[in-house]
């Protein structure tokens, strides 16, 4: 969508829509006049997703970054709970601390711990979010 966006904002011709077709009223015999403009476009397109950072490219079928992991503190809200974001990994930059979210520590206290925590009696509950990749190719000839 933000790449058809910068599409029709930059189009040549303002007098015709940015996203004309050519061939039959059959869905699967038009094509988009400009398409490779579009195309263009799409692959200078960069921006932060749910999953990490998007960026496409001519030459592969999945982001060109590849995996992202976020590690979160989860804290106590006046709304519930909220997920602070204190670790990041990704291929282009590793590993990077957020330096904008306080970690809340067991005990409702900023101070880290000083040993480990006794986990005996104590039901320990781990999350792992895992997201499958999403690609579609298709071939015009």
């Amino acid at each position: 969508i933000q790449s058809l966006q910068e599409f029709c904002s930059t189009s040549i011709n303002s007098s015709t829509s940015c996203i004309s077709f050519i061939g039959s009223s059959y869905c699967f015999d038009r094509r988009l006049i400009n398409s490779n403009s579009l195309f263009d476009k799409i692959t200078n397109t960069i921006f932060l997703g749910v999953s990490g950072p998007i960026q496409f490219s001519a030459n592969t079928t999945d982001r060109t970054n590849g995996t992202y992991y976020l590690a979160q503190n989860v804290q106590p809200s006046g709304n519930g709970i909220n997920y602070m974001s204190v670790l990041e990994w990704s291929q282009s930059n590793e590993w990077e601390i957020s330096t904008e979210s306080v970690i809340i520590w067991p005990g409702n206290t900023l101070i880290p711990p000083i040993d480990h925590a006794i986990l005996s009696g104590v039901t320990l509950r781990i999350g792992v979010i895992e997201s499958s990749r999403f690609t579609m190719v298709q071939d015009i000839i």
